[in-house]
């Protein structure tokens, strides 16, 4: 399959996902789920030494995991097997352990599938970690843009979102290092301006 094919295939997809969320409104926001995997597509499409594969697996990072759930084996058949192994490598395995009710067993807190799914993508290669890297800075940089607007966030899931980010950062060990300093400079930017946010306890107000 040519290159522009493969893109332009791995774009329907994505336009599948989108269509399912828009009818069945799984976004947490009123943003278009397609924003996110384009951001991260033209991220890594201006990176040295990028093919197509690479391109199709940032567009495709999460579609494995967002309903309608694409399977890998349509990615492998439909696009590439080294797309559909990226996509795979992407996805959390900790997504794995939601039952059928939608929920994640008790036990499975928060902070131990954070450190299963930081534990597996250590291991991943070179173009898994760069694309998830670029996928978490694209998070951050909507936070931040969030943080700005009438409709914020809570402070304590965005302090969350910056320990785990650092953590990820940290495990992420084949990725350039330049890339690395940009994803830890974003969470200190984010958790900076968060700090900007926090509403004064009566101690703090020094001058009243």
């Amino acid at each position: 399959m040519s290159a522009d094919r493969i893109i332009m295939k791995s774009i329907s997809l994505v336009q599948e996902v989108q269509d399912e969320n828009d009818a069945h409104c799984k976004r947490i926001s009123n943003k278009q789920y397609v924003h996110h995997p384009l951001r991260v597509m033209a991220s890594i499409a201006i990176m040295p030494n990028v093919s197509e594969l690479e391109i199709a697996g940032a567009l495709l990072h999460n579609v494995h995991e967002s309903p309608p759930f694409i399977s890998l084996e349509r990615i492998e058949q439909e696009i590439h097997p080294q797309v559909a192994k990226y996509v795979g490598d992407l996805t959390n395995p900790s997504k794995k352990l939601i039952g059928a009710h939608g929920a994640y067993p008790r036990e499975w807190t928060r902070t131990r599938r954070k450190t299963m799914d930081i534990e597996h993508l250590s291991k991943c290669d070179f173009w898994t970690q760069t694309i998830k890297a670029a996928d978490c800075c694209d998070h951050i940089e909507e936070l931040i843009t969030d943080l700005y607007g009438d409709d914020k966030p809570p402070l304590n899931i965005v302090y969350l979102y910056c320990n785990e980010s650092e953590a990820l950062a940290n495990a992420l060990e084949k990725i350039d290092a330049k890339q690395r300093e940009k994803l830890k400079n974003a969470v200190h930017l984010l958790r900076s301006i968060a700090n900007m946010n926090e509403t004064p306890q009566f101690d703090d107000l020094r001058y009243f």
